[in-house]
């Protein structure tokens, strides 16, 4: 397979479908969490509640991560038509497709209802992003689900986040690095982490951006690189973290 194409059973490829305008949507069934770390791995039923509006603003962080590398992607094939008129041959930009990844943490320490917040922001990014692909993981001690999507040609959110739902697996320990490993061959811009912060592994900066989401109680204290956005109150807080040297 690809590196953006489907990595289990199932379709992946949604057509284009209608964005409703309403956030709420049941997405599963019910299933209930453990409230600590290292559980034995185990399928996880079918996550119950409804999808709450995201709290953070993921058009314009994701935005900063396009026009951060806006200047690497010129297609030099193509000049830009602009400039091409008044004698001036240059490169023109290429799309602005936004290729990244988004990680959910579905370790035992993971409560229904934080999970529940996880999925609301996952459709927050997916809904937010003008043009992407995005390859969406799910991982306790390893990955357990790994699928791939692309937003160029259209997508049914509501429709991926759902399937991605049916797809949780976890409530086992915690560990980042199977995500990381997953992502060595991958050509993306920036990794979305959302977690608890409960993972005291070691970690080597990746060429790409991380964004570590938080929800209350969270930690940072083990997270040595990246932006962390914490989901607190309905407020979203952010800042940036000195790498750590070592995986």
């Amino acid at each position: 397979h690809g590196p953006w194409s489907e990595r289990e059973t199932g379709q992946s490829d949604y057509d284009q479908g209608e964005v409703s305008e309403e956030w709420k949507r049941r997405v599963a069934e019910s299933s209930t969490f453990a409230g600590d770390e290292g559980r034995t791995p185990e399928a996880l039923e079918r996550v119950v509640g409804e999808i709450l509006e995201p709290k953070v603003d993921w058009r314009r962080i994701l935005r900063r991560y396009v026009l951060r590398h806006a200047k690497e992607d010129y297609d030099w094939m193509r000049p830009d038509r602009r400039l091409l008129q008044h004698g001036i041959y240059y490169p023109s930009p290429q799309s602005e497709r936004l290729d990244m990844a988004i990680a959910v943490d579905t370790s035992g320490s993971i409560r229904e209802d934080v999970l529940k917040k996880f999925l609301s922001e996952v459709e927050g990014i997916l809904q937010s992003a003008d043009s992407y692909r995005a390859r969406l993981l799910a991982c306790d001690a390893k990955v357990h689900s790994d699928m791939s999507i692309g937003q160029e040609k259209g997508l049914d959110v509501e429709k991926a986040v759902e399937e991605f739902s049916k797809r949780l697996k976890g409530r086992g320990g915690t560990r980042y690095s199977p995500v990381f490993e997953a992502l060595d061959e991958e050509k993306i811009r920036v990794l979305v982490y959302l977690t608890d912060g409960r993972c005291s592994e070691n970690l080597e900066k990746p060429r790409y951006d991380v964004v570590w989401v938080l929800p209350e109680g969270g930690t940072e204290k083990h997270l040595g690189f990246g932006e962390v956005v914490k989901l607190e109150g309905g407020n979203r807080t952010g800042r940036q973290t000195p790498p750590r040297a070592s995986r």
